[in-house]
Parts: C-alpha cells; sequence; structure tokens
C-alpha cells in the first residue's frame, strides 16, 4: 500500500473514532431521540442550517455512488441507506475498506466494480 493511501487510512481511522465517540456521548449524555430536536432546531439559525444542508448534500452524493460502485444492487442499496442514516460513521469505515480490498488502488476503490486494470 502506498505511504499516502496509508496515512489518508490512519486519518480516516482515528476520525472515525472521535466521531464515533461524540456519537456515543451525545446519544448516551441527551437521549437517542434528542437528535431530532438538534436537527431541527440548526436549521433556524444560518450557519448550523449551512452545516446541516452541507451534510445532507454530501450524503445525497454519497448514496448513489456508493449504489452504482457496489458489486450487487442489494449491496448499493444497503450502502446507499446506511449512508444517508448514518453519514461518516458509514462512509469512513466503507472507503476504508474499499481501498483495503482494492490493495490502495484509488482508481479501483472510486469506481468499484467498473474497475477494469489496463
Amino acid at each position: 500500500m502506498k505511504a499516502g493511501v496509508l496515512v489518508f487510512s490512519i486519518v480516516a481511522a482515528a476520525a472515525w473514532l472521535v466521531l464515533a465517540w461524540i456519537t456515543w456521548q451525545a446519544g448516551t449524555q441527551t437521549g437517542w431521540a434528542a437528535v431530532n430536536d438538534a436537527f431541527n432546531a440548526g436549521l433556524t439559525q444560518p450557519w448550523p442550517a449551512q452545516f446541516q444542508v452541507d451534510l445532507m448534500i454530501n450524503l445525497f452524493l454519497f448514496a448513489p455512488w456508493i449504489a452504482w460502485r457496489s458489486s450487487s444492487r442489494i449491496a448499493g442499496a444497503v450502502g446507499a441507506v446506511a449512508v444517508l442514516f448514518l453519514g461518516s460513521l458509514f462512509t469512513i469505515p466503507y472507503i476504508l475498506l474499499a481501498l483495503w480490498r482494492s490493495g490502495g488502488n484509488v482508481a479501483a476503490t472510486l469506481i468499484g466494480r467498473h474497475y477494469q486494470a489496463s
């Protein structure tokens, strides 16, 4: 695996651990149902609304990409739904697994089943 891919993988894994810890803390301290209140309250202020809309756009772009590159329609559909509900908690492990499966080949990681080695 190339050094750049290894560094990316380490940073992405660390980011996932931080996000998972923050998510766990938020869920256990305020209750898991409070996510709806936090989401709706954020849309009433300009900057939180901007961040949330940015995230939603990102998720709605990642979902069809995951469905398109997946090895099967079922896996693609499951992945697309998972990214919409889990965000980076899903996409980071998904990308890291795809990188690992491709042996660090970024092109194969990006286009999945459509990749043809030349």
